[in-house]
């Protein structure tokens, strides 16, 4: 049953991508959405630049959509329990008597922010207010969602969530800074993953530009597709570490730090192994469910579906 409001907050991190996807599924025309970020200081890079981008992307899909953005520390307990009971007082003040919810997504906030806020939502003991604490597990692609009342807690595909959205690749790309350069088509395969044949420009507010040779959308993650500038030459196994390394950088500026990397190159496996172990160590274990190598002989299109079909 759709309550008589609904009030959704986010904690926003580096990473809009959860936020995102947790406010248009549970967005209905009666929702106030808060987005939650920190500032930047000297030991924080801060997040409200990112959720300025989120909100100008969640306007222009959602017309009308009442959206707030509230500062809160990254660490500082005190501070972050003052930004909670500031929430809760603007509900108190505007439930009015009548039943709402609440719906935290803790999936991007820091370490502190995500334990203090789930915590304090998940128990928060207001009348009439039903609490709901959701995250967006990259590694199950899955949101898990519970609440403190019996029997409601549940786990729910992303790729079910999305089937009915429509969420584009322009739209992904934009929450995290950057645009098209240019107008172009998107497509839609048969499988119902969205493409842009290349090659493709995007660019940000600075005119920072990013190229690609194709671009797709999967389960909301940004696939970005690039040719190694040395195929057909035979390079030495640094070279393609420094290429890698540059495109891996492109592929989060425009899709964050879940985007998946396809690199076509005519590598044999030993180098393969070696460029995957370089960015492992050098950047995350989980790389190797994010960078995938395509054969000089195949397409983009055919290496996406031997991944995802």
């Amino acid at each position: 049953m759709t309550p008589d409001r609904r009030l959704i907050a986010s904690l926003i991190g580096t990473n809009p991508l959860p936020s995102f996807i947790t406010i248009l599924k549970n967005y209905h025309e009666n929702a106030r959405i808060f987005l939650i970020y920190t500032e930047y200081s000297k030991s924080n890079i801060g997040s409200r630049v990112v959720a300025e981008n989120l909100k100008s992307v969640l306007e222009r899909k959602l017309p009308g959509i009442d959206i707030s953005l509230m500062k809160c520390d990254k660490s500082d307990t005190r501070n972050i329990v003052g930004c909670i009971n500031d929430l809760f007082k603007y509900i108190k003040t505007s439930m009015d008597g009548n039943k709402c919810e609440l719906i935290l997504d803790y999936t991007s906030g820091t370490k502190a922010m995500s334990a203090i806020f789930a915590e304090k939502v998940l128990y928060a003991g207001i009348e009439n207010l039903i609490t709901y604490i959701s995250y967006v597990d990259d590694n199950q692609n899955a949101i898990l969602e519970d609440t403190n009342l019996v029997g409601e807690s549940r786990i729910v595909q992303i790729r079910d969530v999305l089937r009915d959205m429509d969420i584009s690749i322009e739209d992904v790309v934009e929450i995290h800074g950057y645009r098209l350069s240019n107008p172009v088509r998107e497509g839609m395969d048969d499988n119902n993953i969205r493409y842009i044949d290349g090659p493709i420009v995007f660019e940000n507010n600075n005119g920072n530009r990013i190229s690609a040779d194709e671009v797709y959308l999967i389960d909301c993650k940004i696939a970005v597709c690039f040719k190694s500038r040395y195929l057909g030459m035979k390079e030495r196994v640094g070279k393609l570490k420094m290429e890698l390394f540059e495109y891996k950088d492109k592929a989060e500026k425009l899709g964050g730090n879940r985007s998946i990397i396809l690199y076509k190159s005519d590598c044999d496996e030993g180098k393969k192994g070696l460029l995957l172990r370089y960015l492992k160590r050098d950047y995350e274990f989980e790389m190797d469910k994010r960078l995938f190598f395509v054969n000089e002989d195949e397409s983009f299109k055919d290496r996406i579906k031997r991944m995802y079909v």
